[in-house]
């Protein structure tokens, strides 16, 4: 697939949920490793599948009409839907409705009736050359993917990291991407649509490409 910034961008919506191909999967993950723009954009929405977890129809149902604007991630989640079939359209109209609903009661609701996550593998990270990274990442199985928990500490304290989700099938996927803070430390929840028996590994991995920690299944 030969395509440019502008056609790769608006894929991001159905890789976040797991509805591309693997020739478009293929080409959106290697346009991301050389774009920070998409990188930056993929961090934005990169927690919508676990919001369409825990979001009822009961809660969607009562999401008021708003005039506010729609962030252009949002957006571009949508195009991507309406640009795959009416299946993925369908799924793009509730990451919108779910995306608007802030921090308004019907969510809080429905997210206090949520029992806490069971993790199916918790893995201890090795830590890089040259990293004293300490790192655990917990993932937990969905009908959609997988939910991952990143807990990190002695991690770099300046520049950007990413974390990235290596399958069987050969695909390598962005899930998370975050600036270094003073403390050294990150907690994260994230997500990707590959199954747990499917992982083979997830890294922790510098902007310049440097590996901070490898968690391997």
């Amino acid at each position: 697939m030969t395509a440019g910034h502008d056609e790769l961008q608006v894929l991001m919506g159905a890789y976040v949920l797991g509805g591309l191909n693997d020739a478009d999967h293929a080409a959106f993950a290697a346009h991301l490793r050389e774009c920070p723009l998409c990188q930056r954009e993929l961090a934005q929405v990169s927690s919508i599948p676990r919001l369409l977890d825990l979001a009822s129809p009961e809660a969607l149902a009562e999401v008021p009409a708003t005039t506010e604007p729609v962030p252009q991630p949002v957006l571009a989640l949508v195009r991507a839907r309406r640009r795959r079939s009416r299946l993925l359209t369908a799924v793009a109209a509730v990451v919108l409705a779910v995306a608007m609903l802030g921090a308004g009661a019907a969510l809080g609701t429905t997210m206090g009736r949520t029992p806490a996550p069971v993790a199916a593998a918790k893995v201890t990270a090795t830590p890089g050359t040259g990293s004293q990274a300490a790192v655990q990442v917990s993932f937990i199985t969905k009908a959609w993917g997988t939910e991952l928990q990143v807990e990190g500490a002695n991690l770099p304290t300046a520049g950007e990291m990413t974390v990235w989700v290596y399958d069987a099938a050969g695909r390598d996927t962005q899930v998370a991407t975050w600036k270094a803070i003073p403390s050294g430390r990150v907690m994260l929840t994230t997500a990707c649509s590959s199954q747990l028996g499917e992982i083979r590994k997830v890294e922790l991995v510098t902007s310049s490409g440097a590996l901070v920690a490898v968690a391997e299944l």
